[in-house]
């Protein structure tokens, strides 16, 4: 005979007891599990936050670097920065004509129009951080012996001037083997070099302006502003070549 169970009144008690407290443990459970993700998506969004803060002290600091120091845009350098201006290619017989290489007088007006392009300074700068900015070593030089002052100073000559001296040699050098005046050797080997300074420096800049493929002129360029670099060498200028030296043609 089966005898029917009930709960006196302390059992039923404890019973009720050790529910709430199964239930509260219950709670507490999920309350830790809970609050244990919470406290790991917590971790996870600051370690974010930490990442996020650091990517943007990182940018802003190689932007900075960038801007101080060129912009890393095509052609140009990881020190100077000059500014961009929109320009269009003319035809001009102001620099260049064909008469000039076969007449020296001509030439030699021509090539006084160059130095227009060129700058006092020759391009020759002081860059006293330059190991802060992973340049080369600079070369000392000394214009004692072109009648400057008796002291060295270690200079860097920017590209510019020494495309600017190219474009000049080759002119003058191509009268000289048209006229046959000159040194033969010597001009070629003179030639070559400033046909390999021009060749690089062209393919440096890769130029993408679209030209009409007819007269090739009244084309648009992004160009930097040779104007700006010019007197950003004169403000880091080691010496005034035209007063060392004068207005040599030969020297650009």
């Amino acid at each position: 005979m089966k005898h029917a169970y009930e709960l006196v009144a302390d059992e039923a008690a404890q019973a009720s007891f050790q529910r709430e407290k199964t239930s509260t443990a219950t709670r507490q459970r999920i309350g830790s599990t809970i609050k244990g993700h919470v406290m790991s998506w917590r971790l996870v969004f600051d370690v974010c936050l930490v990442g996020v803060a650091l990517l943007s002290l990182l940018v802003a600091y190689n932007s900075k670097t960038h801007h101080d120091a060129l912009v890393l845009t095509p052609g140009g350098s990881p020190y100077v920065e000059i500014p961009t201006i929109r320009m269009k290619f003319t035809a001009s017989d102001y620099f260049f004509e064909p008469s000039m290489f076969y007449n020296e007088t001509i030439l030699i007006d021509k090539m006084e129009r160059l130095v227009e392009l060129s700058s006092d300074d020759r391009g020759i700068v002081v860059i006293d951080d330059w190991k802060e900015h992973n340049l080369p070593p600079p070369r000392p030089v000394n214009p004692k012996t072109v009648g400057g002052p008796d002291e060295t100073k270690s200079t860097y000559t920017i590209a510019y001037w020494h495309h600017v001296h190219c474009i000049a040699s080759v002119a003058k050098l191509y009268h000289n083997a048209r006229s046959g005046t000159g040194k033969p050797e010597d001009d070629d080997e003179h030639m070559v070099h400033c046909l390999e300074v021009l060749r690089n420096a062209v393919m440096c800049l890769a130029d993408t302006t679209p030209e009409d493929g007819v007269n090739w002129w009244e084309n648009t360029h992004q160009c930097r502003d040779y104007q700006q670099l010019r007197s950003w060498a004169a403000d880091h200028s080691a010496w005034n070549w035209t007063e060392i030296m004068g207005p040599r043609v030969d020297l650009l």
